[in-house]
This record gives C-alpha cells, structure tokens and sequence, in this order.
C-alpha cells in the first residue's frame, strides 16, 4: 500500500464510495466492473462506515484504500479525532476532510480549518490528507500551510448545490493559484453526473481531469448506466 503525499498527488485520480447498509455486498457488486468504467481510476475513498473487509476488498480488486469524513455539526477537534479513529480502524492508507455542516458554517470556515488542522498535526504529522472544501472559497484557505505541509493538499469540488452545477476546472483553478496555492497542490473534485441548470435534465459526463482529480460518486455511475445493476 503506497502512503505519502503521492496519495492525493500526480496521477492519481479518486472516486469516492457512498454509504450502504451493506457496503461489503456492493463492493462486490461493482469493484470488477470498474475499472472498465473509468479506466484510468487509481483509489476508492471509502466512507467512515467502512471496514477493514471493504478497505482489503478495494486492494485485492487492485486500487488504493483511503477514507474520507465530513464535518457535520461537530468541532473540529471532535470531528479530527473521529475521523483519525475510523481511519486507523478501516486501515486505509490517505485521509480526506470535507469541511461541510453547520458547525463549519457557524464558526467560520477559516477557523474550523485552522482548528482541525492543528488538532490533526498534533496527533498525525504525517498522515497524508485532503482539505476538501466547496467551490471558490480558496481565499479563505491556510495557504502556507497546505504550501508548506509535504502530506497536504487541497481537494475543490468542481460541483455546486446538489450537483446542479458543474463548474470550470481551469477557473476553479485559477481562483486557487491567484490566492497563492501552488499548483500540485490542488485537486478538483468532479461530478461523474451533473444537471445543467437548476431542475434541468441530467446527462451523463465523465469528468475531464488533468493529471489528477477526484470524482463524486459511485451511486451516479449506476445511475449513468456506466455499470451494469
């Protein structure tokens, strides 16, 4: 299992697993078909639900294992510590943070960030990890920090609301360089299925990544029809 800062790095390209009440059925159902899918896919992100038995159920079909969690109405050091616990328990090798609920949104972004981060490094200094946050908000990222931190980097979803907008890699980019980030440091998140347009009709996109990226989510290639039910 590779672990490091190439986890989140060059090459690697991420899909990320929903909930199921019964993760391990469903990871058999779909992991052969996969990679005909999406070819060029290195890592499932599994949710914090998983088990180790799903994490080795993604290795034996031949990707990386990493986890990722979401904020929800905690503070952050509640939600790091959950997050580090699910991580060691599923033993997967990268961790993803998705800075999402009302906790962030009463504290304030920057903040919560800045709280987990240090709640993090205190207890992991090396553990390889995704700051994962919504669209245009790269001004209100630790930018020296994620600069500076060889295991850290920032995740954007590509993706607005309930993915009713998909937006453009190369601005969303551009808005993260302009504040100072570098380049390899940032990932975009897209949506394998997207409406155009508010209660506009879905069409299937697979997302045009550059030399790494990160999908949202299985469900929705079941629901493109790109894997079999």
């Amino acid at each position: 299992m590779t672990v490091g800062p190439q986890v989140f790095g060059d090459g690697r390209r991420h899909l990320w697993v929903a909930e199921s009440s019964n993760l391990t059925d469903k990871l058999k159902h779909f992991l052969p078909r996969l990679r005909a899918a999406i070819p060029n896919l290195t890592d499932l992100e599994l949710p914090p639900t998983a088990t180790r038995t799903n994490s080795d159920q993604v290795r034996a079909a031949g990707f990386f294992a990493s986890m990722y969690e979401v904020a929800h109405g905690r503070t952050p050091e509640a939600f790091v510590d959950s997050a580090l616990a699910n991580h060691a328990r599923i033993k997967v090798g990268g961790l993803e943070l998705n800075f999402e609920g009302s906790a962030v949104e009463q504290m304030g972004l920057r903040i919560y960030i800045d709280r987990a981060l240090t709640r993090l490094r205190s207890k992991k200094p090396n553990l390889p990890t995704s700051i994962n946050v919504v669209p245009y908000k790269a001004g209100m990222m630790p930018v020296a920090r994620i600069n500076q931190d060889p295991n850290l980097t920032l995740t954007i979803q590509g993706y607005g609301g309930n993915m009713e907008a998909l937006y453009s890699e190369a601005d969303l980019l551009r808005e993260a360089l302009s504040w100072g980030l570098r380049e390899e440091k940032v990932t975009i998140m897209s949506a394998i299925m997207c409406a155009q347009g508010v209660g506009g009709p879905r069409e299937v996109t697979l997302p045009q990544v550059r030399n790494r990226g990160a999908f949202y989510i299985d469900d929705l290639l079941f629901d493109a029809g790109l894997l079999p039910s």
